[in-house]
C-alpha cells in the first residue's frame, strides 16, 4: 500500500510538472454519439477540445445551454463530455473523438486506430460548439486544428502551432500562434497577439491591440484604442487607429493611413524599411519629426519652425508645425524613406 501510494503521487507531481491540470483526470466522463445538449448557469467554464486536427467552431447564442456537436465527412461522429467541480464553480469539457462505426451497438466505444480517408491520412473530426454569449471558455490549445469563435462576450484565449485562428465579435482575445494567421474582427475588450510568421489581421476593435510578429503581416484598421504593434520581417499597416500609435519594423515598412486625434501621439519606426502616414489633405493640426540617417524625407505639408533644423541636410530630417500642432508624430528610420503625405479619398470603416 505504501509503495502504491508513492507512485500514484509521483505520476501526479509528474502531471503538474507538465502542465496537465489535475481536473482533467479528475472528471467524470461521457461518450455521446453525434450531437449532445447541457443546460449551464451562470458562473460554469467550459473547455474544447479536439483529439485529430479537424476544426473547432464556437459560436454564441441566447440559450443557456451548450450544444457540442463531432461530426466528419463519415457523418456524426463522438463528443465526450467531462465534468468535475473545481474551486471557482463548475467545469464542463466538450472533446471530439472517433466514433466505432464498425459496432453500431457499441458506436461510443474508444477507437485505439484513427480511420483513415480517402488520402491515407488520418480522419478529421469537427467540433461544432453553440454556447451562451456569456459563458467563461478555457484556454483553447490546438496543434493544427483551425478555430473559429463567433459572437461570445468574454475573453478567448488560444494558442496553436499551425492554425487559422478567426474571432469575431468577443469580448477580448489573446492569441499566440507560430505559423497560421489571425484574424479578429469587432473586440470589446483588449486584444493581444503574437506570430512567428502568420499574418495577423485585427478590425473594430474598441481598445488596446498589441501584435508582435517576426515574419508575418500586421494590419490593423479602424481601432478606437491605442495601437501598438511590432514586426521584424514582415510589413505593418495601420488604418484609422483612433487612439495612440507605436508602431516599430525591423526589416520591413510602416504605414499609417487615416485621421489625426487632436491629442494623439503617433510614434512610426523602421531600421530599413520605409516610413509613411498619409494623412487628409487639411488635417487639425500636429507637431512632427521626420529623420532618416541614410535615407530621404518627404512632406507634403509645410512645417512652421521657429528655427533651422540642426541636421546639415535637410533632405534627412525635418521638423515643425503645422496647423495646431497638438498632435505628436514621430516617423523615423534609419536607411529608408520617410514621407508624410497627403490623401484625398481616405478609407472608411463602415458599419
Amino acid at each position: 500500500m505504501k509503495t502504491s501510494r508513492i507512485t500514484i503521487c509521483a505520476v501526479l507531481l509528474g502531471l503538474l510538472a507538465v502542465g496537465i491540470p489535475l481536473s482533467v483526470w479528475a472528471q467524470e466522463k461521457e461518450r455521446h454519439y453525434g450531437k449532445v445538449n447541457v443546460s449551464v448557469t451562470r458562473g460554469v467554464r467550459i473547455e474544447v477540445d479536439n483529439r485529430t486536427i479537424g476544426r473547432i467552431t464556437v459560436q454564441g447564442w441566447d440559450r443557456d445551454a451548450v450544444e457540442a456537436h463531432a461530426v466528419s465527412t463519415r457523418g456524426d461522429e463522438v463528443v465526450i463530455v467531462g465534468t468535475v467541480d473545481t474551486s471557482t464553480g463548475k467545469l464542463i469539457s466538450f472533446k471530439a473523438d472517433y466514433a466505432n462505426l464498425e459496432d453500431a451497438s457499441h458506436v461510443t466505444s474508444y477507437v485505439d486506430e484513427p480511420p483513415q480517408n480517402t488520402e491515407g491520412g488520418n480522419l478529421k473530426v469537427n467540433l461544432e460548439v453553440s454556447v451562451p454569449r456569456y459563458i467563461e471558455i478555457g484556454l483553447i490549445e490546438v496543434w493544427r486544428s483551425d478555430v473559429q469563435v463567433n459572437d461570445v462576450d468574454t475573453v478567448i484565449v488560444v494558442t496553436s502551432d499551425r492554425s487559422s485562428v478567426i474571432l469575431k465579435n468577443i469580448g477580448g482575445a489573446e492569441v499566440r500562434n507560430r505559423s497560421g494567421n489571425v484574424e479578429i474582427d469587432g473586440v470589446k475588450g483588449g486584444a493581444a497577439v503574437g506570430t512567428s510568421s502568420g499574418a495577423i489581421r485585427v478590425t473594430n476593435s474598441k481598445t488596446m491591440v498589441r501584435a508582435v510578429s517576426i515574419g508575418g503581416p500586421i494590419e490593423i484598421k479602424c481601432s478606437t484604442g491605442r495601437v501598438d504593434v511590432s514586426n521584424t520581417e514582415a510589413p505593418i499597416e495601420l488604418v484609422n487607429i483612433d487612439g495612440d500609435v507605436d508602431a516599430v519594423a525591423a526589416n520591413s515598412s510602416v504605414r499609417y493611413t487615416g485621421k489625426l486625434r487632436d491629442d494623439g501621439r503617433y510614434y512610426l519606426k523602421s531600421m530599413s524599411g520605409r516610413v509613411e502616414m498619409l494623412l487628409p489633405e487639411k488635417p487639425s493640426g500636429f507637431n512632427a519629426t521626420l529623420s532618416s540617417y541614410k535615407g530621404i524625407v518627404e512632406s507634403d505639408f509645410k512645417l512652421n519652425t521657429k528655427r533651422p533644423d540642426s541636421d546639415a541636410n535637410h533632405n534627412s530630417r525635418r521638423s515643425g508645425i503645422y496647423g495646431s500642432g497638438k498632435a505628436q508624430i514621430i516617423l523615423d528610420s534609419f536607411e529608408g524613406l520617410v514621407r508624410l503625405g497627403k490623401l484625398g479619398n481616405l478609407p472608411g470603416c463602415g458599419k
